[in-house]
């Protein structure tokens, strides 16, 4: 069967007035004809089926074939891939909560997005999504120039290689103490809506704990962006709701 990134895309000429722009070109979809993007001509097409590919025969040499478990999102009508790796090992963070590893590879055909590799987790209490930005490799590559496929490797075996980075900044999030008048400053003060916080604030509320963490600071708040349900919510607005989540929460190393 054939999976929803491995349609063909195709370059073609843009014309304006029956003339041919020579700096620019189109991506269309071969399937359906239908046009993707219009980019410059430096612009280098990297197919989402390479990415995918090299992608899991990395992972298959790094962690191991069946050590993972892979899931393929396209929005804008498959002008942007993001597929998350989730590793079967589950990190123990502080007693009775784990997370679940992995990494997020994206790549688009719109010139939106970079190649991005970034360490992501599942907290297996709630299943709340997690990412720590600023304390991972977060490696990125422009379309542009002579980028190539190959240059996935070093991205994800840098990122691979921050995995204990990443176990260490939760775990000392973990143990950093929190006033609760703080925890409550720390979430009015985020960049997240009005929704948000409040639901935050009732899950802080509802963990009844005697002493807070940073860490249920910022579970708090990822609860809040992976169980919300505004109007027309996306993908790409669950990521960066997620990525606004945990600004200015970083422990500092």
């Amino acid at each position: 069967m054939i999976e929803t990134y491995e349609f063909p895309v195709l370059e073609k000429p843009v014309y304006v007035d029956g003339q041919v722009l020579k700096d620019y070109k189109a991506i269309v979809r071969d399937d359906n004809n239908k046009p993707l993007a219009v980019v410059s001509q430096d612009y280098k097409l990297i197919p989402h089926k390479d990415v995918v590919e090299t992608t899991t025969m990395l992972l298959d040499a790094k962690i191991g074939r069946g050590n993972y478990k892979a899931n393929h999102v396209l929005t804008q009508d498959g002008a942007r891939l993001f597929s998350e790796y989730k590793f079967s090992e589950n990190v123990e963070i502080r007693d009775c909560d784990f997370v679940q590893p992995g990494v997020r590879v994206t790549n688009s055909y719109d010139g939106s997005i970079r190649i991005f590799v970034e360490l992501i987790g599942m907290r297996q209490v709630c299943s709340n999504g997690l990412t720590i930005p600023g304390w991972v490799t977060k490696a990125k590559r422009k379309h542009m120039g002579e980028i190539d496929i190959e240059g996935l490797e070093p991205l994800i075996g840098g990122a691979l290689d921050q995995l204990e980075v990443y176990y260490d900044v939760m775990r000392e999030a973990a143990k950093t103490p929190v006033a609760y008048k703080e925890a409550e400053e720390l979430i009015e003060g985020n960049k997240l809506g009005k929704k948000y916080k409040e639901l935050a604030l009732v899950n802080l509320n509802e963990q009844k704990l005697d002493q807070l963490t940073m860490w249920d600071v910022y579970n708090a708040l990822t609860y809040a962006t992976t169980h919300l349900e505004p109007k027309g919510r996306t993908y790409e607005g669950e990521r960066r709701a997620e990525l606004m989540a945990v600004q200015g929460l970083g422990t500092k190393r």
